[in-house]
């Protein structure tokens, strides 16, 4: 069976600690009381959805590229480098998102 994974934007109302953005980047289990309260609290935009064939390890094999999968490397890329963030929506953001 098909997995089938979604992207949601979640608009949280204040700043992440860079120790709790690192947990929750490299899927760890421990506790991040900031970003639950933020998450919990927080506006969300559904961005889109896809399946297994958009996977990572086969796009270089010719597979597509769905705009949500493509999306959510982009905001994994700058969450993780050049330290662990969460994304600050910000007027280049919102340039970088829409364009």
């Amino acid at each position: 069976m098909e997995e089938i994974y979604q992207l949601w934007l979640a608009a949280v109302p204040g700043p992440i600690p860079e120790d709790e953005a690192r947990i929750y980047w490299n899927c760890k289990d421990d506790p991040t009381p900031v970003l639950d309260e933020g998450l919990r609290r927080a506006s969300y935009l559904y961005v889109g959805s896809w399946g297994d064939e958009h996977e990572p390890e086969n796009l270089y094999a010719g597979q597509g590229h769905c705009p949500a999968n493509r999306l959510h490397s982009w905001l994994f890329y700058i969450g993780t480098i050049d330290r662990y963030q969460a994304p600050l929506l910000d007027e280049e953001l919102m340039a970088q998102l829409i364009s």
